[in-house]
């Protein structure tokens, strides 16, 4: 009876009419637009690799040139998808207008959307590569996150140095399991790290242990005395021991200096 009802309910629509399928935007337009009038919004682009894009430029093809992707924003043109093949066509004299399919967005939260999905859709992006684009559109991790770093005269950044995080998965995983434990850990974290420069395995044994025990004033006096390459060095020897690395093992690590000349019955133990 139901495989009648059904039959009888969707006889002669199409699946668009069946499933309700939708239809999110309006179809582009193709121009062909000069160069010099296409501009790219490094406030969601990912940055740029000039190696790939001088390879492109030597051997130049229209065939694998395509179309670039473009927002008319207020007459102006930004490239969504392409700034690679803009730049190439920059570097060539002989190059003056590239072919473009051009798309009504409205503003600059679309643009930031619609880059996520074409480039997560053709090429796998990093989480930096995401990561403006998504505080754009309003993510509330990518938000929150940031705004913890800046808090702390901090910021997100691939490279290693003084006051950057290059271990945004690893933030992204805490601020997932308990964004309230991730924002209260943090300054106990920076302040267990003071004067040295940040480092991933630390925060996620820390947070391991965090998740089970408080992490006490004297815990963070421990660590700032046996200092980061005292705790990276008990990290290593727990993984050796346990032949695994993980949040578990970094945060058995630590235990080694935070249990250090604690009677029993005061002793941190992870479940």
């Amino acid at each position: 009876m139901e495989i009648c009802n059904y039959q009888e309910r969707f006889q002669g629509k199409s699946k668009v009419e069946k499933f309700g399928w939708t239809v999110i935007d309006a179809p582009g337009k193709y121009l062909m637009i000069r160069k010099n009038k296409l501009k790219v919004n490094k406030q969601y682009q990912r940055p740029v690799n000039n190696r790939f894009a001088l390879q492109i430029a030597a051997k130049w093809s229209w065939v694998s040139c395509g179309t670039l992707a473009v927002v008319n924003s207020n007459g102006e043109y930004f490239i969504i998808d392409g700034q690679h093949r803009k730049i190439a066509a920059d570097k060539r004299d002989d190059i003056r207008d590239l072919p473009c399919i051009v798309y009504e967005l409205d503003g600059l939260k679309e643009e930031a959307e619609v880059f996520l999905t074409i480039n997560k859709n053709r090429k796998r992006l990093s989480r930096f590569d995401e990561l403006n684009p998504k505080y754009i559109i309003g993510d509330e991790c990518i938000v929150e996150l940031s705004e913890l770093l800046e808090e702390s005269d901090c910021r997100f950044s691939t490279s290693r140095g003084p006051g950057t995080v290059s271990f945004l998965a690893s933030l992204e995983k805490s601020y997932a399991t308990n964004s309230n434990l991730t924002k209260s850990l943090w300054p106990l974290y920076l302040e267990s790290q003071e004067g040295e420069i940040l480092d991933g395995n630390i925060w996620t044994g820390l947070f391991y242990i965090a998740r089970q025990h408080p992490i006490e004033p004297n815990d963070i006096e421990k660590l700032q005395k046996a200092g980061k390459l005292k705790i990276l060095q008990s990290i290593n020897k727990a993984k050796a021991f346990y032949n695994k690395g993980g949040e578990r093992t970094n945060a058995m690590g630590i235990l080694q200096i935070l249990n250090h000349g604690k009677a029993e019955k005061n002793r941190i133990d992870l479940k």
